[in-house]
């Protein structure tokens, strides 16, 4: 792995400009010049006084006070040979709008907290973890307005596997569906050497087992985040559509096998 083009990739990814959206998620028209000036790029603010262009949100959580790391924490990210893919940035925990860039706060961030717990669990460290989404940037609004578009997806599919290739990670962790499927749509996942359609691609069926995918290995997680753990059990005590603390602890060890028989299995 080049740090100096991992240094180049994140440069490239802060100045794409392919999903130039409105604040409602309508792409603009490059034509009109009033839409182009008042575009509110994959984020919206209350503060009038933001240019759209502190919209962008840094490719790659990093995991320093400082919105440039260094070329030593660039190598320490990738000191474990993992690669965690998420599916996007989001306003309410991990970026920083007063930084400009995504953060991995302890004091804000539950999804970030639970990731630590996780990988600690199998003795790694966040900091020697890769940190990246599906789409690099931030979607305009996640919690009440515009979803992630599937033009988003593509826009930012080239970027996505040019960092696998930049990395060659000897794990790649797909946390959630939408990472796993997005993964999915440009290298196939095979399952016991049957190669799965889209909509087998669900991480209830795949979770804590890995797969032999993109010279290296995936293996799919539930997300880490809150609503996933609350949805875990329902009223009754029933299995719900989320995954527990517990079985999520559980399901991470498969990464400390791989890591440890240094190859992918279809486990």
């Amino acid at each position: 792995m080049s740090v100096n083009e991992l240094r180049k990739w994140r440069s490239i990814v802060k100045q794409c400009r392919k999903c130039r959206l409105l604040s409602d998620g309508r792409e603009i028209d490059p034509s009109d010049d009033n839409q182009y000036r008042h575009a509110q790029i994959h984020y919206e603010t209350n503060q009038k006084n933001y240019n759209y262009r502190l919209g962008w949100a840094t490719a790659m959580l990093d995991k320093t006070p400082e919105p440039d790391c260094t070329e030593s924490v660039l190598a320490d990210s990738c000191k474990s040979g993992i690669l965690a893919v998420l599916e996007a940035p989001n306003r309410d925990d991990t970026y920083d709008p007063n930084k400009g860039y995504l953060t991995f706060d302890k004091e804000t961030d539950e999804t970030g907290n639970f990731t630590r717990h996780l990988l600690k669990n199998i003795n790694i460290a966040t900091t020697n973890v890769a940190f990246t989404n599906a789409v690099q940037c931030m979607p305009p609004d996640r919690g009440h307005g515009p979803k992630i578009t599937t033009q988003q997806r593509i826009n930012c599919r080239g970027h996505l596997l040019r960092l696998i290739a930049i990395l060659r990670p000897r794990v790649v962790l797909a946390f959630g569906n939408a990472a796993m499927q997005e993964l999915h749509r440009f290298e196939p996942i095979y399952d016991k050497g049957r190669k799965l359609r889209l909509d087998e691609v669900n991480v209830g069926n795949l979770v804590g087992r890995g797969y032999p995918w993109a010279s290296t290995c995936l293996v799919p997680l539930y997300h880490p985040g809150p609503i996933v753990i609350a949805t875990a059990l329902r009223k009754d005590g029933s299995a719900g559509s989320g995954r527990t603390k517990e079985d999520q602890l559980q399901d991470i060890k498969v990464v400390a096998r791989i890591l440890r028989i240094g190859h992918c299995r279809d486990f």
